[in-house]
Formats: structure tokens, C-alpha cells, sequence
């Protein structure tokens, strides 16, 4: 018996069941949809918040009041383009992921007797960019992180030269 809300979500489209496919089968792989979805707009998001720190801190950059606090918010943006390099390197890992996905089941409906052992060395490369995507998902966030940290220490650093004077 299903839910209410799954039921709720099935009637608004969210869930699409066919009849080809049982519905637990379905489930599944609607579950693995919407979470794939939702990683790749949370990489997008960070990407995005990358792209606007990066831009904020160049126009705080002012040569004529060069000081070593902005060697902090140089940190920042060094720490955002590798959160935006990362993000844009996950990306790709996930594409390549649903390609061996794509080969696994394309192989499983050929009559090519070795399809077994083909799905089965997809299935292994697959796991592996799902290895690398994981280490780049986790530098994209840390990166990140440490750039927005380094930037309230620019400010911060900027905010006691002030009350230095």
C-alpha cells in the first residue's frame, strides 16, 4: 500500500510509473533520479556561490591600498576557482557514470554472449568515477568552505588595521 505522499507525487507528475516496469522497480529508479537531481543542484549551487565569491572578491581588490591582508582574500578566490574546478570536474564524472550505466544496459539487451563479464567491467568503472566523483564532490565543498572562511578573515584583518590607526 503506498502513502500518501507518494500518491500525492504521483498525481502531480513528480513520480511517473509505466507499465513496463513493475512498481517497486520504479520506485527505484525514481529514487535514484530525484537523487541524482537534487546532487547535481546542490554542485550547481556551490558552483554558482563559487562564481559569485570569486566575483566580490575581485572587485574588492584595490592595488593602491595593496596590504598583507589581501593576501587572504587572494586565498579566497584561489579556494573558490578550485571549489568551481571541482564542481565542473564532478559534472563531468557523473556524465560519464550514466554513460557506463547506458553501456551496461545496452549491453544486457544484446545477444553478445560475453555480456555478462562487459556488464560486469562497467559496472566495476562505473563504481570507480563514483569513487572520484565523491572525492571531488567533498573538495568542491571544503574549497568552498575555506574560501568563504578566508574571506571573513580578509574582513576581519581589514576591520582591526581600521581600529589600529
Amino acid at each position: 500500500m503506498e502513502d500518501d505522499c507518494f500518491q500525492r507525487r504521483r498525481a502531480e507528475g513528480v513520480i511517473k510509473m509505466t507499465n513496463t516496469v513493475p512498481d517497486n522497480e520504479q520506485h527505484r529508479l525514481n529514487l535514484i533520479s530525484e537523487h541524482s537531481a537534487s546532487v547535481s543542484k546542490f554542485t550547481y549551487f556551490l558552483m554558482s556561490a563559487s562564481g559569485a565569491g570569486l566575483g566580490f572578491a575581485i572587485t574588492q581588490v584595490n592595488p593602491s591600498e595593496a596590504s598583507w591582508a589581501m593576501s587572504m582574500l587572494f586565498l579566497a578566490m584561489m579556494f573558490w576557482c578550485v571549489s568551481f574546478f571541482a564542481g565542473i570536474r564532478n559534472r563531468l564524472l557523473s556524465h560519464g557514470i550514466v554513460e557506463k550505466a547506458v553501456e551496461a544496459e545496452e549491453a544486457k539487451l544484446s545477444n553478445n554472449p560475453n555480456a555478462s563479464s562487459l556488464c560486469q567491467s562497467l559496472k566495476a568503472q562505473a563504481n570507480l568515477l563514483g569513487d572520484k566523483t565523491l572525492i571531488w564532490s567533498m573538495c568542491q565543498v571544503i574549497a568552498f568552505l575555506f574560501g568563504a572562511i578566508s574571506l571573513a578573515l580578509w574582513r576581519l584583518w581589514e576591520v582591526l588595521d581600521e581600529f589600529s590607526k
